[in-house]
């Protein structure tokens, strides 16, 4: 018996984590996945994972019908069947209300629901539309300091919480195992922390130009490329790199994987990205300047072997020293095996239903 899974994703984070297992599916007898997104996240999901499924009524699943609680509400009610599928795994988008609704339809009609992730922040906006809660049977988490976060959440209905890594870190790990491109970037990882939280006190402008005046003050000629987060607005970075073209700054216009073997340091704020590149060996620091928000950096950049830099001084010095052999943080490992273990635990829902 095969074991259909429904998989619902918006943001990047949680696609990041849904991509490797809906490819590694593809190919295995003993799945039948689908995906339901918005028609931006559908092209980008099929790129992904080719040959990918959809259900015929995710053709209905617009970003105008997500806007509307109610009407979407109404349309999944009338779309899932519950003979149809053994589970939905959703990751677990800030902002979009199609995951969020999406469990609380499933659950309704009696389906399991998981519900994955990607971050170490916000919590509860992540099952939460106003006061309304959407809470899985189940949360996937990356951590063991993720699942003791989320367990302290104050949940009206407490679901489990499984331990499970994260399948992008598996993969990328995978990918490359340290070694460096000769010839690659420095790579500023930016993320949108002066407009849409301005009260953090973190301008990743401002943070990107003393990336460019304390490297080529020191000397360094490598080229500088800035790497936007998916919500970045990318005009102001495309004005600021074409001011510092002279400098040897460029936009960065690469998928993940080479963009990740093309960088022989990273050097960003608290993004997930830097946690991805640490996981497969680059040298990568997190610029925390004196009188900034300590709760913004959420990542676990010790577990990682992301370098904290509070100064100019530091950042120069971290700059200008040998990278070490790319070795990872104490927990880092824990990603290995995440796609296998997910496999593992999902093979089991057949048998659990029937219970």
């Amino acid at each position: 018996m095969r074991v259909r899974v429904l998989a619902a994703g918006n943001d990047h984070g949680g696609l990041n984590l849904l991509a490797p297992l809906l490819r590694a599916w593809q190919g295995d007898r003993r799945f039948a996945a689908a995906f339901v997104g918005t028609p931006s996240v559908r092209r980008e999901m099929s790129a992904r994972v080719p040959g990918l499924s959809f259900p015929a009524w995710t053709a209905g699943v617009t970003e105008h019908l997500c806007a509307d609680a109610g009407e979407l509400d109404a349309y999944l009610k009338r779309s899932l069947a519950r003979r149809e599928w053994d589970v939905v795994v959703s990751a677990t988008s800030l902002s979009s209300l199609l995951e969020k609704r999406l469990i609380r339809a499933a659950r309704r009609v009696g389906l399991r629901t998981i519900a994955f992730c990607d971050m170490w922040w916000a919590y509860k906006e992540r099952f939460r539309d106003g006061r309304q809660w959407s809470i899985p049977s189940t949360v996937w988490v990356l951590d063991e300091r993720m699942r003791e976060e989320i367990a302290r959440v104050r949940w009206p209905r407490r679901p489990a919480i499984e331990v499970v890594g994260s399948p992008l870190l598996q993969e990328l790990a995978e990918l490359r195992g340290g070694a460096g491109s000769i010839d690659g970037a420095i790579r500023f990882v930016s993320e949108p922390a002066s407009s849409k939280f301005p009260l953090s006190g973190v301008d990743e402008f401002a943070l990107a130009e003393q990336l460019v005046t304390t490297a080529r003050a020191a000397g360094i000629k490598t080229r500088i490329v800035v790497r936007t987060h998916p919500v970045d607005p990318i005009e102001p970075w495309r004005r600021w790199v074409w001011k510092r073209r002279d400098q040897g700054v460029e936009l960065d216009a690469m998928p993940l994987t080479p963009c990740i073997a093309d960088t022989v340091r990273a050097v960003g704020i608290s993004s997930m990205l830097l946690a991805e590149m640490a996981a497969c060996g680059v040298p990568t620091a997190s610029l925390q300047w004196p009188g900034t928000d300590p709760a913004y950096y959420c990542l676990p950049f010790e577990d990682f072997a992301i370098a904290r830099l509070c100064s100019v001084e530091a950042l120069e010095r971290w700059l200008t020293t040998s990278p070490g052999d790319g070795a990872l943080g104490p927990r880092a490992g824990a990603h290995a095996s995440s796609i296998e273990r997910i496999t593992t635990l999902l093979l089991a829902e057949p048998e659990r239903r029937r219970r």
